[in-house]
């Protein structure tokens, strides 16, 4: 038997074991063979809008990802799948249509997020008008290049925090308070900074 048949045997029966429903024998155990073969060579790789940040954790890179490629669950992505909403309207401000452009760049409280960024990194004459903006701020700015992979940080972890704080004023009973978002994607971006950097360059 050869060395990628054991291997794939093995991965079927990890996936067996791992699923809530038995798997009947036969042409089911077949077809989880199958996909478990294919899936094996699978990574995730950089897209040619995307760079992966090795400082963050991969769940804020996968948010980034999400957005650039709308995939993130906003009321008129949703809209458009045909989910009955009660309105598409931004949860935040109620002013404009929740889309990617409006929740992570024109929302008035997101607007205020990214002034600060800007302010809090003495960063002038470079504003954040559209998500593509945002997205590669990096590429945008007047940074040693040093420090430009640890900008990066920062935008993708105001990313992440203006998702969080959008999902806890749906989904909390209280609405959040809207000057904590800065505090922490300050405090997020020196924790991961501090704590990933020097694993990172070491890779």
């Amino acid at each position: 038997m050869s060395t990628n048949q054991n291997a794939n045997d093995l991965r079927t029966r990890n996936a067996l074991s791992s699923i809530k429903t038995p798997v009947r024998l036969g042409l089911e155990v077949s077809d989880l063979s199958d996909m478990c073969d294919l899936l094996a060579h699978l990574r995730l790789v950089d897209s040619p809008d995307f760079r992966w940040n090795k400082i963050l954790p991969l769940k804020v890179n996968i948010n980034t990802w999400r957005i650039i490629h709308k995939r993130v669950p906003t009321r008129s992505n949703l809209d458009y799948r045909w989910i009955d909403l009660d309105s598409v309207r931004c949860p935040i401000c109620d002013d404009e249509i929740e889309s990617e452009e409006h929740i992570f760049v024109m929302c008035n409280v997101v607007r205020e997020a990214w002034k600060n960024i800007m302010l809090w990194w003495k960063i002038n004459n470079t504003f954040v008008n559209n998500l593509n903006d945002a997205i590669n701020l990096e590429d945008r700015v007047s940074l040693p290049t040093k420090l430009l992979k640890v900008f990066d940080v920062v935008v993708q972890i105001t990313l992440w925090f203006l998702w969080k704080f959008r999902n806890n004023v749906v989904f909390s009973s209280k609405r959040p308070c809207e000057e904590l978002i800065f505090n922490d994607i300050k405090l997020y971006s020196f924790v991961w900074i501090s704590n990933r950097l020097k694993k990172s360059s070491m890779n």
